[in-house]
């Protein structure tokens, strides 16, 4: 029997004692810039880093998530020892009131561009102008050597300009599934920057949460043609922002149930939709077509204001379902079809 190999110091390999090593010159290179600027190290942090450099289990910064204000010198402190050493372990940002302003959004974009391991990025309510919507964009951009999969900026009032600034290196984007832009001030304007983004062939987004803008029936009529011609998004919220049941809104609306074979999950809670717009919608959901056959569509649920009555809820509930149904038994049919193939 061959002699044992001695095993390395408490069993770690050589990749192990890597990473810790480079999570170690992270944080020396970090305080260091805290130091040279005046700052201290937040709280958060601190914990962190006390349990990521505990020698009996080392481990790596994969999550960074900060729910004080660190202001835009605190960010470019963290994001420039980052950068400096290629950090490839950070795979989640959650950055909530932190108040990094546009001049931290450039110094953690010019690390994140090249953040091979990033999958989330959260920079909510912290003073994000449209300058730091450039930069942001440009972490999606052409260059970028990333895999994000989520993005949000909700609670930043970037505006019009900021979503039209984000647009330039989202609609080149393949790799995001989920993103959000809640309460940022964007208005009808700005819907056809969105429509830039979801008409791209190679978009990938599921999930757009535009709750709490103001895209109004006009901005609302331009998302529904982009919709239209996408073939990811599944789910879209636009709770409160302020459009109803204006007729082009409700024509273009059934348009698009008949037209997207993958949308899901459309909300317009908090909005002006009363009984005669879901009148309206219930009768399109129950169509038939030229045959008087029931025409089959993608949607598993609408979500509408309550002060609409509940019998009209429900029976918008109903049609729905039974769609579903038609749906469902349409594929086993083609399965069925399938089966019975004979060889010839």
């Amino acid at each position: 029997m061959p002699p044992k190999t001695a095993g390395k110091p408490g069993g770690r390999s050589k990749k192990d004692m890597l990473q810790d090593e480079t999570t170690e010159k992270v944080y020396r290179l970090y305080r260091k810039n805290l130091q040279a600027a005046g700052l201290a190290m937040p709280r958060k942090l601190i914990e962190k880093f006390i349990i990521l450099r505990d020698e009996k289990t080392p481990g790596n910064l994969e999550e960074l998530a900060l729910w004080e204000n660190i202001g835009p010198e605190g960010m470019k402190c963290l994001a420039d020892a980052l950068r400096e050493y290629d950090y490839k372990y950070l795979k989640e940002v959650h950055l909530w009131d932190a108040g990094i302003e546009d001049e931290g959004a450039r110094s953690l974009s010019m690390y994140l561009i090249n953040a091979i391991s990033m999958r989330t990025i959260e920079i909510v309510n912290s003073k994000i102008s449209p300058l730091g919507c450039e930069f942001i964009g440009q972490i999606f951009g052409i260059g970028s050597r990333n895999f994000i999969l989520s993005l949000k900026l909700d609670y930043n009032n970037f505006g019009d300009a900021g979503v039209e600034l984000l647009s330039k290196g989202l609609r080149l984007n393949q790799t995001l599934f989920h993103l959000s832009l809640a309460f940022c001030g964007i208005t009808g304007e700005g819907a056809r920057f969105i429509m830039e983004i979801i008409i791209n062939q190679q978009c990938n987004i599921k999930d757009l949460n535009l709750q709490g803008n103001c895209l109004r029936n006009q901005g609302v009529v331009i998302l529904f043609r982009g919709l239209m011609i996408n073939s990811s998004v599944v789910s879209v919220d636009l709770t409160d922002n302020q459009f109803g049941e204006e007729e082009l809104v409700l024509t273009t609306l059934r348009n698009l149930v008949f037209t997207n074979k993958t949308l899901k999950t459309l909300d317009f809670t908090h909005n002006g939709f009363y009984e005669t717009g879901a009148q309206f919608i219930l009768g399109f959901l129950t169509e038939k077509n030229d045959e008087g056959a029931d025409i089959v569509y993608a949607i598993n649920e609408i979500k509408l204001p309550e002060k609409i009555s509940r019998d009209t809820l429900k029976a918008i509930e109903k049609a729905i379902k039974d769609n579903k149904k038609l749906r469902t038994k349409g594929k086993k049919k083609k399965k069925g079809k399938k089966k019975g193939k004979k060889k010839k």
